[in-house]
């Protein structure tokens, strides 16, 4: 069976609204059912690749960043926000 590579790509957000300390992809073959059932990479870098996917697979992809607050015992994890 053929397989292709996939390569995603973002900019990192213009105004982001905190430090961004990683981001999330989510990756489905299907849109049914709630985020919980998505496949998760957590990654620092604005790019992921999948060597070996079947040809003509469906795949769905939502990427979320992670926000850091800055507080006085040092940095804490603020939220997630999907794009």
């Amino acid at each position: 069976m053929k397989q292709v590579r996939v390569d995603l790509r973002w900019s990192e957000p213009a105004e982001p609204g905190g430090i961004v300390s990683a981001y999330h992809v989510l990756m489905t073959t299907t849109l049914s059912g709630d985020d919980s059932s998505w496949n998760v990479t957590t990654l620092t870098d604005t790019k992921f690749s999948l060597a070996s996917v079947p040809f003509n697979t469906v795949l769905y992809f939502k990427v979320s960043k992670n926000f850091l607050f800055f507080c006085h015992f040092g940095f804490t994890l603020l939220y997630s926000e999907f794009q």
